[in-house]
């Protein structure tokens, strides 16, 4: 009995729960490549977000690279995007802190629901009204355009 105690305190956990397998399956994951289609539609986000997000386009595609399911999140940033770009379409001599704001807004959005998002942030530049109408744009059929120029 001692023995059979002894021989399963040396095992590593990672023999037990399989996680040098789950880490070779996530590794491979992110080191796989993206389509041409998927690096073109990352790119329009990137520029797009640009003025707020200042994150490279090599880091950001990347960071889609590591990602379990790149085209959902794709989906995703696709909508942040395409509901800034809306706002700000309309309303172009907006501040930099109002544009900031609307992409908080739409960051939070992305994982909760708009009326949480409203009860949780402390609004400094736009109105409640303003604030709802920019939640009210975010939707997973809202696309980016390419930005000419």
């Amino acid at each position: 009995m001692t023995y059979l105690l002894y021989k399963w305190k040396r095992k590593p956990m990672n023999w037990w729960f399989g996680k040098d397998q789950v880490k070779k399956e996530v590794n491979a994951q992110a080191n796989r490549g993206l389509s041409e289609q998927q690096i073109k539609r990352i790119s329009i986000i990137q520029r797009a977000l640009l003025e707020v997000n200042d994150t490279s386009l090599e880091e950001t595609l990347d960071n889609f690279r590591k990602d379990l399911n790149p085209d959902s999140e794709i989906e995703i940033w696709e909508a942040i995007a395409g509901a800034w770009q809306h706002v700000f379409r309309q309303k172009p001599a907006a501040s930099l802190e109002e544009k900031q704001e609307v992409y908080r807004l739409l960051l939070l959005r992305s994982s909760m629901p708009g009326e949480e998002v409203l009860a949780q942030t402390n609004l400094t530049t736009l109105t409640e009204a303003t604030a709802k109408e920019v939640l009210e744009l975010y939707n997973l059929n809202h696309k980016p355009f390419l930005l000419v120029g």
